[in-house]
């Protein structure tokens, strides 16, 4: 499916790609038939990579591979997904009323564009200095894992309560386990410029 996903969006004419998996916070994977489980999205994200390689063209870019391979490079994700936070989006909804991410729906609203002089006054206020704080909480099982300094748990609309000391990311097993597949093909090269397929595979 991932492969020819991808190939049939180049062969349309697209270079710059991302993918999202789908996950509802309100139901539950193994019920929800729209859901993406962990282990599919592995599947799926390992599909992409082995077809971005067989296509083979430096203008191709996909956001999940460029963020994993620049880890594996020793650089900094660009994507929000992997920083943890929401701080540095705005959604600001018909009515004027502002929310952290689309992805969240309007739990949590953080003032009304009517109301304000300037975005920086919404950052200022209680109710973001609150959010990101509660975001930025990290499960214990985050402290110790290697990959933390990267990953930053996810997602914040893909947490879930499994029992630690805040929500966790759903989709961490997936994020390991590409990872790891990551490692073993292509290794850890920080003298690499850019992710393009023959860079990536020493060719």
């Amino acid at each position: 499916m991932g492969a020819q996903m991808l190939r049939g969006l180049v062969e349309s004419g697209f270079t710059n790609i991302a993918f999202n998996a789908f996950y509802n916070v309100a139901s539950d994977l193994q019920r929800d038939p729209f859901a993406v489980s962990d282990e599919s999205w592995t599947q799926f994200l390992k599909e992409v990579f082995e077809e971005w390689i067989s296509i083979d063209r430096p203008d191709v870019k996909v956001r999940e591979l460029d963020n994993m391979i620049a880890w594996t490079r020793g650089r900094v994700a660009r994507s929000c997904v992997f920083r943890g936070s929401c701080s540095s989006w705005m959604l600001v909804d018909h009515d004027g009323k502002i929310y952290p991410c689309e992805r969240l729906g309007k739990s949590t609203c953080l003032g009304n564009v009517m109301l304000v002089t300037s975005f920086a006054e919404v950052v200022k206020a209680l109710s973001h200095r609150a959010f990101t704080a509660q975001t930025l909480r990290m499960p214990e099982k985050c402290k110790s894992c290697p990959m933390q300094s990267f990953c930053h748990n996810g997602c914040v609309a893909h947490r879930i309560d499994d029992g630690d000391t805040s929500p966790h990311y759903a989709y961490c097993g997936s994020r390991l386990a590409f990872y790891d597949y990551l490692m073993k093909r292509v290794g850890v090269n920080a003298d690499i410029p850019t992710a393009s397929p023959s860079n990536i595979l020493g060719e």
